[in-house]
């Protein structure tokens, strides 16, 4: 039978061929986006390093589109979140996986095709006793197990462990961990006139270690044939024949260890070159069979690190009493994004366990018209936090991971354009302006009204005045692609000409006014200030309102720098 016929066809992130196909034709969130929403920051709580991290991290940047992909792996944390038992399971299958790769990695070139066949040995082992456990593991929680990737996993360890003592027919009869584990190998080997190893082949492989037997009956049998043989290497001194003979005698049946590790590498190395012709076709026929089961284990290895380390997420935020859903997933034609009670969950993960419950929850909802968010509000009122939560929520949601809000309602976007004040990088012609002016106009060469498009105090490097011109014509053309948008800033006097530009504008894109809120308090001698409360709503702008209070928490409104001067008598 060829390996192909019984490889591991299984998939836990795509229910098909075609699904994981359609993956590698698309671009999806770049790197700058990703630095942008702090996308970063939540890839490492999967606590994965190297290529596994680059592999968790294209889950979440391949943004997919496919509501049925989404929905698959969506049933797989669900069946992991709702039953422990499910969960404990999947977590030793993975640990069986990280077992096999780590065994399983490719060896040196330089090493002895004899080692080689005795690792392949090893593996066969190994494998054997992966799928043994495995095929337990999946019995016992079959029963609990909804999701139709587990149900595939299933099915897949039952096969494969069928296969396996079909090959092995002797694995089926013993239990766990009581397959043949190779402890000696029996070699005919033919010397020449001088008892130098001459051809060499195997006879057995053996489950228990050559102790010692008579001398005669190590030698022959009673039909004259070979049983086995006194282990020798041959020394380049002269009178090899006569100290050979002499330790034969002197040995008395029992074993001669070969402690000298030269002796030991000579050994290896003539064996090496003597039997090539026989290991070399051993070695192909043993990774025919197990190459299928290493590749099984070590493919599922990234799928299964993906999950175990979402819910790892999800449970370490529900344990702080902070929601984490399931969204209802969309048609990508129906355009919705409708979420409740949101918040950002690299602030929750930063934050002390005492101050995890404080964290501010919004809403956000756009309709089917796409519609266009300006978020204004004072510095350090949380828009960065709030237009950060809402593009993660859409990452997570395509990914097939759940969101960090209370309820949501979501649609797949074909992507996600973001535009956030930077530092000028000194290796390019542009200046910060036009570094900032490049970003914007990709952004509408690759958007479409299918995009989520995120910007943040964008144009802020020049005056006020220009700004606010630049800013008029970007909204226009939010407007006129018709995507959804969230522009947050700190031009109040763009979200006062919302009602205008709607009536003007081609496109069918609506724009609205959000805005970080603040609140009104006195304090003991009745003097006013704004107190900011990270609510993000609805509302007309607040215009300069909260100025005052703005500049009182940087130390600079003028009565703070009179007194301020005052106190080092400059005046």
């Amino acid at each position: 039978m060829r390996t192909a016929d019984f490889l591991g066809k299984v998939n836990l992130l795509w229910p098909d061929e075609a699904c994981r196909d359609a993956r590698k034709r698309k671009d999806g969130l770049s790197e700058d986006s990703c630095r942008d929403i702090g996308l970063d920051s939540v890839v490492n709580e999967y606590s994965v390093t190297g290529v596994y991290r680059e592999y968790v991290k294209s889950l979440f940047t391949e943004m997919c589109e496919d509501v049925e992909v989404i929905h698959y792996r969506q049933d797989i944390i669900d069946d992991m979140i709702c039953c422990p038992e499910v969960e404990s399971g999947v977590r030793s299958i993975l640990a069986i996986a990280c077992e096999v790769e780590a065994y399983s990695r490719s060896e040196s070139v330089t090493t002895p095709d004899v080692l080689k066949l005795v690792k392949s040995f090893r593996e066969t082992d190994l494998y054997g006793s992966c799928i043994s456990r495995a095929r337990e593991i999946i019995l016992r929680i079959s029963d609990k197990i909804k999701s139709k990737g587990l149900c595939l996993l299933r099915d897949e360890i039952l096969k494969l462990s069928d296969k396996f003592t079909g090959v092995y027919p002797d694995v089926e009869t013993k239990k766990e961990n009581e397959y043949v584990k190779p402890a000696s190998i029996t070699l005919g080997i033919n010397l020449d006139s001088d008892l130098r190893p001459m051809e060499a082949t195997f006879i057995s492989v053996n489950d228990s270690r050559y102790t010692r037997a008579p001398f005669l009956n190590r030698l022959m049998r009673n039909n004259g044939e070979f049983e086995s043989i006194y282990e020798f290497h041959p020394s380049e001194e002269g009178g090899l024949k006569e100290r050979i003979l002499e330790e034969l005698e002197e040995a008395s049946g029992s074993l001669v260890r070969i402690d000298s590790t030269a002796l030991q590498l000579s050994l290896i190395s003539d064996l090496d070159r003597i039997m090539k012709n026989t290991i070399s076709p051993l070695r192909t026929i043993i990774y025919r069979y197990t190459n299928t089961y290493s590749k099984f284990f070590v493919e599922l290895r990234c799928e299964l690190l993906f999950f175990v380390g979402s819910v790892n997420l999800i449970q370490r935020l529900k344990r702080a009493g902070l929601p984490m859903t399931r969204p209802k997933i969309h048609e990508k034609e129906k355009r919705v994004l409708s979420m409740q009670g949101l918040y950002n969950i690299n602030l929750a993960l930063k934050s002390q366990e005492d101050r995890l419950r404080c964290i501010v929850q919004n809403d956000l909802d756009f309709d089917e018209e796409g519609s266009i968010f300006i978020l204004t509000g004072p510095n350090s009122g949380g828009k960065t936090t709030y237009i950060n939560a809402a593009a993660l929520i859409q990452v997570l949601a395509q990914a097939g991971m759940y969101v960090p809000a209370s309820s949501a309602d979501i649609s797949p976007v074909d992507n996600i354009y973001t535009h956030f004040t930077s530092e000028e990088k000194k290796d390019t012609d542009y200046g910060r302006l036009g570094e900032e002016a490049e970003r914007l106009r990709q952004i509408f060469n690759c958007a479409t009204k299918y995009s989520l498009i995120v910007l943040n105090e964008s144009l802020s490097s020049t005056s006020p005045g220009e700004c606010l011109y630049m800013s008029r014509d970007i909204v226009t053309g939010l407007k006129y692609l018709d995507a959804k948008a969230i522009f947050a800033t700190h031009l109040h006097e763009l979200a006062l000409e919302l009602d205008k530009v709607n009536s003007c504008c081609r496109g069918k894109g609506v724009i609205r006014s959000l805005v970080a809120g603040t609140r009104k308090q006195q304090d003991s001698s009745g003097a006013e200030s704004y107190m900011r409360t990270y609510k993000v709503m609805e509302a007309p702008p607040q215009g300069l309102s909260y100025a005052k209070d703005i500049a009182e928490s940087f130390g600079i409104s003028f009565e703070q720098i009179e007194k301020l001067l005052d106190e080092r008598f400059v005046i």
